[in-house]
């Protein structure tokens, strides 16, 4: 009877190791499989809302003061931004007071306070 026990008890300490070495093993495979995040510098919307302006400001304003929002979004995106980073840098821009946008959303315009940026 005591043999049994004993080898009952053998065999759930090796299962036990064993499990062990599969969690064990488990983690470092997820640890390799792991994707890095790289750092975008476009993904703080203040560093968004710089570049929206710098880009706004190389565009060429159509009447009153117009730029479209197409010609700022193109190069913003082209420039390594997401669609999701230009909202946010234009967010940020008007609630700085840089930039203000028609109701419409299909234009903004500088204000003095983003004027005075590039004076």
């Amino acid at each position: 009877m005591l043999s049994r026990s004993l080898k009952g008890q053998q065999e759930r300490e090796r299962n036990a190791a064993t499990s062990r070495l599969l969690r064990r093993r488990s983690w470092f495979e997820a640890v390799i499989a792991m994707k890095f995040v790289e750092h975008h510098p476009l993904a703080d919307p203040d560093a968004a809302a710089r570049k929206l302006i710098e880009i706004a400001n190389g565009v060429e304003a159509a009447q009153d003061g117009r730029i479209y929002i197409e010609r700022v979004n193109e190069p913003f995106l082209t420039a390594g931004g997401s669609g999701e980073q230009f909202r946010a840098g234009i967010e940020r821009a008007i609630a700085l007071g840089w930039l203000w946008r028609h109701e419409s959303g299909t234009y903004v315009r500088f204000t003095d306070k983003g004027a005075e940026l590039f004076a």
